[in-house]
């Protein structure tokens, strides 16, 4: 078998899946090559890895200039990857991520290929009909995408939407659990969060700053936390992210000395520290918000209790299996107040439960079903597709 991995991107929560993956693919029996071909800017280097694609950075502020680069590499990338697919031996070809807005055009160039190889995609966002402004263009633009793929892995949950066509086999495959917790811990940032947190308890909102994580809910949830101080650590997820009104949020509130806010890349290290100092993590998204989160699965290993959002995600459907945290209705305040609140009292041990979970979401079980699925489809003629 040999497997071939398109990544567009050079950072951000899908990066991080496909390189813990990517290891993982490696090792498998009856995988005699695997390839990961990642954006030229990519500062990612192991065996394997291919940088052909366009660079997902880009240095100029204007808002405009990096729309149109934007779309510059969305429809630039994929047809450097076609281009150079083309010269590929026969290869099972994973799409972990997907350029939506060029699907329409790129999608006649891999239909092209589809007698060497065999196409899958990994649904980390499965539901897309709110990807563009108008619902028609991201149903029209992710049928396109799907017009080639000859399987499909998502995340427990798939919606019921038109661009999902029954005619090709969906396999559902856990998001793996991320090694953070392997890093030692930055013994100076963990002492700065001690002393933010003294003898009060400590809410931690980790990873990149989005719009979703619900920010001005929980900081003006604080009112009625008495006790419980807020952490907050992570780079903003893009320019549009309006970090400035969350900040001023917690000035108008009066919350300056119980908020601590770190707006920056953390390294493994101090992602560690912040997550052993906190008493209680929240991956609190909004209603919007249906996809999985690599969050969760990094704050997995060290066994704390999460707030999760009750909404159609796979967060809220593991969070309910498993019993790692509390599942709270979405964007309720009350709720969550009184949720923090009964999780401090109890005090309840969740390491048993999230061992389950990590069990059941190895990176050894999603390679396997993974390249599973694709043996299955070797003997598996192609079928023409719209």
């Amino acid at each position: 078998m040999r497997i071939i991995i398109y990544n567009p991107n050079s950072f951000g929560g899908n990066f991080q899946y496909i390189k813990e993956l990517f290891s993982y693919l490696k090792k498998l029996g009856g995988v005699e090559s695997a390839i990961l071909v990642l954006p030229e800017n990519s500062d990612y280097d192991t065996p394997g890895n291919i940088k052909l694609l366009k660079s997902d950075l880009v240095k100029v502020k204007a808002p405009l200039l990096r729309k149109l680069y934007f779309l510059y590499r969305t429809f630039a990338s994929p047809l450097v990857f076609w281009k150079w697919l083309r010269q590929q031996p026969p290869s099972f070809v994973i799409f972990n991520d997907y350029d939506q807005w060029s699907s329409w055009f790129t999608r006649f160039f891999f239909k092209t290929l589809r007698n060497r190889h065999k196409y899958g995609v990994i649904l980390h966002d499965p539901d897309r009909d709110d990807y563009t402004p108008f619902t028609w263009l991201s149903r029209y633009t992710m049928k396109s995408v799907m017009s080639y793929i000859d399987v499909a892995f998502y995340h427990e949950i798939l919606p019921d939407r038109p661009y999902y066509k029954k005619n090709i086999p969906y396999i559902n495959v856990p998001q793996g659990i991320y090694n953070t917790a392997t890093a030692a811990v930055d013994q100076a940032f963990y002492d700065l969060i001690l002393a933010h947190k003294g003898n009060m308890k400590l809410l931690a909102v980790i990873g990149n700053i989005r719009d979703e994580k619900n920010y001005e809910l929980i900081i003006s949830s604080l009112c009625d936390l008495q006790g419980v101080k807020l952490l907050v650590t992570g780079k903003p997820a893009s320019s549009g992210v309006p970090t400035e009104t969350y900040r001023k949020l917690i000035l108008d509130l009066g919350l300056s000395d119980r908020v601590m806010w770190e707006e920056r890349y953390l390294s493994d290290e101090e992602f560690s520290a912040a997550i052993v100092a906190s008493d209680i993590l929240s991956v609190y998204y909004k209603k919007t918000f249906t996809s999985q989160s690599a969050v969760l699965n990094s704050i997995a290993a060290f066994r704390k209790p999460v707030l999760i959002a009750d909404t159609r995600s796979a967060m809220s459907v593991l969070a309910k299996r498993f019993a790692i945290g509390a599942v709270i209705e979405a964007e309720n305040k009350e709720a969550f107040v009184a949720s923090v609140k009964q999780i401090m009292t109890d005090e309840k041990d969740y390491t048993d439960n999230w061992n389950r979970y990590m069990e059941y979401c190895s990176w050894d079980s999603c390679a396997k079903i993974i390249t599973d699925s694709f043996l299955h489809l070797r003997s598996t003629p192609v079928s023409a597709k719209a």
